[in-house]
């Protein structure tokens, strides 16, 4: 019925019909009734008709067994020609490099080898081209906002924007077998997960594919990082000997993580260089067996002799290292990379250090808008990164005038009134907030405030506090 609408609706006579992916038809439509339709249009209408599909996949996915000898009758009878094509992956991945004006990034060849190593990971297995594509025109317009970023080093530079252009495809790939894929808090500044242990998805990248945000702080946090480590094992010829582990001697191996171990205990190689020398030592052991547990001990132990900062932090997952695919391999590095973690933290007694007083309150409040919109995305709440506490223990302090409350109330009505759909990404947020509004409920009760114009803004600051909650989809409590 539907085909002889078709029929009525367009002469065909002369014509050249393509039908295209044939094999991903609708169970509706019997495929052994649509070649009896073609063959009627081909003989009564004088129709030229080209079938487009994956024969394997129509005979394996899109017919039932019965179905089978069916086609095949009417495939001989049908069908005129048949012309098998068999694409050229490396031709199909250059010709979308070169339509996305990303061919220029390096040499073409090294490029496809690259990329093509993505399907031995777990997850991808194929290397999907429209997937490719995808990842390509986001590049595209990634190195559109980059135009202006200016690096002293343009060749380390051009490696970073490689590096996280595999990383990226890697993500699209991955995605295209699994959409449910998200970025979890606890990957940190990039995910070997989403990307690969080699070329990992920085976070900045996944919030501009997710998001379209693109955070130009978090970028030059990344490439800074990837600038230290990258310099540091550029001028160390005892981790080039580690890194070619699978090409050099016996003896010099042996020599090469002997003088590594000393290079760590004297502080010769920066810690952010760990995590990607780790993936190298932790293949020396699975393959040729040579213990390296102490040098990993070295390194944890430096570690705690270092100062606190985030970005050594961040270097636990931004990294370009060995691919570690064997399990016990992959076990071992998260257990090191566990130990690092909790040795880096260790050493910062306070995290949380930016004291909020009468002094710094504008540069407090002022960095809380900078990094609103990335604490945000990352789904874990304000509180996360600020600890209201402190905003509580402020507010009840002499110094902290009708002026000051008035910006910080300005501050919370702008986190919490910017998007429509705040509580999917401030849910944690509640038990935080409700704990500052109830705080500033027993403040009130007291006789002394801080003048009349402090007890109205404190008023507010509570009514505000309770509507914020409600936009949370939590009422506040019956403290009142």
């Amino acid at each position: 019925k539907e085909w002889r609408k078709l029929a009525k609706f367009a002469n065909l006579k002369d014509k050249l019909l393509i039908i295209d992916d044939i094999e991903r038809h609708s169970p509706r439509f019997n495929i052994v009734e649509i070649l009896g339709y073609i063959n009627n249009l081909c003989e009564q209408d004088d129709v030229k008709v080209l079938l487009v599909c994956d024969e394997r996949a129509l005979r394996t996915i899109g017919l039932p067994g019965e179905e089978l000898e069916k086609y095949k009758k009417i495939k001989e009878k049908t069908i005129g020609d048949t012309i098998k094509f068999f694409p050229d992956l490396d031709e199909s991945i250059v010709s979308i490099l070169r339509k996305y004006d990303l061919s220029s990034l390096g040499n073409e060849g090294d490029f496809v080898k690259t990329l093509k190593t993505l399907n031995n990971e777990k997850d991808i297995c194929c290397f999907n081209l429209r997937s490719f594509s995808r990842a390509c025109q986001k590049m595209l317009s990634i190195s559109e906002k980059l135009n202006d970023f200016q690096a002293e080093n343009n060749d380390t530079f051009t490696e970073f924007i490689k590096a996280l252009f595999f990383g990226l495809v890697a993500f699209y790939l991955r995605l295209s077998k699994d959409s449910s894929l998200s970025y979890s808090p606890s990957f940190g500044i990039s995910s070997s997960e989403l990307g690969t242990s080699r070329y990992p998805l920085y976070k900045y990248i996944y919030d501009y594919c997710i998001y379209q945000v693109f955070d130009v702080s978090s970028f030059k946090q990344a490439f800074s990082l990837f600038l230290k480590q990258r310099q540091s094992q550029e001028n160390n010829e005892v981790i080039s000997v580690v890194q070619s582990y699978y090409l050099v001697n016996d003896n010099d191996l042996k020599n090469g993580l002997k003088k590594l171990n000393d290079l760590i205990h004297n502080g010769s190689i920066a810690c952010e260089s760990f995590t990607s020398i780790a993936t190298y030592l932790i293949a020396i052991k699975h393959y040729f067996g040579y213990e390296i547990h102490n040098i990993l001990e070295a390194m944890v132990e430096r570690v705690q002799r270092e100062r606190f900062s985030q970005e050594l932090l961040d270097s636990l997952d931004s990294f370009s290292g060995y691919y570690l695919d064997e399990k016990d391999c992959i076990n071992d590095f998260n257990v090191f990379k566990n130990e690092l973690k909790q040795a880096i933290l260790s050493t910062d007694a306070t995290s949380k250090n930016n004291h909020l007083n009468a002094e710094s309150h504008s540069q407090f409040i002022d960095n809380i808008y900078k990094n609103k919109d990335r604490w945000m995305i990352s789904k874990e709440g304000f509180s996360a990164y600020v600890n209201f506490q402190e905003f509580l223990e402020f507010v009840r302090k002499p110094e902290c005038d009708a002026r000051c409350l008035d910006e910080i109330r300005g501050l919370f009505l702008s986190l919490y009134s910017g998007i429509a759909n705040i509580a999917d990404f401030c849910s944690k947020d509640i038990e935080p907030i409700r704990a500052l509004k109830n705080g500033i409920i027993e403040f009130q009760k007291q006789n002394h405030l801080g003048g009349k114009a402090k007890e109205l803004k404190l008023r507010w600051f509570s009514q505000n506090l309770e509507n914020i909650l409600l936009r949370l989809g939590e009422g506040g409590d019956e403290h009142e």
